[in-house]
């Protein structure tokens, strides 16, 4: 009897998703923000939320999907 595969991997990753400094720097500079958003953005406590990063983002007009489109990406 051959045994049934395990998946390890859950769902959902345990704990918080967050963004780092260096994420965020990334993110910031594909996005080509003016240069006193990406200072504020930059200047958040990090980590952060990955949630509330990408809704300040959002704030200023800069979306997850609209940042993959313009750079050709997939999800």
């Amino acid at each position: 009897m051959m045994d049934e595969p395990v998946d390890d991997v859950p769902g959902e990753r345990p704990g918080p998703t967050v963004i780092s400094w260096h994420g965020a720097v990334d993110v910031v500079a594909r996005a080509a923000l003016p240069p006193v958003d990406r200072d504020r953005i930059l200047a958040l406590p990090y980590p952060v939320d990955h949630e509330g990063f990408w809704q300040v983002l959002a704030a200023l007009g800069v979306t997850q999907e609209g940042l993959m489109d313009r750079m050709g990406a997939s999800p």
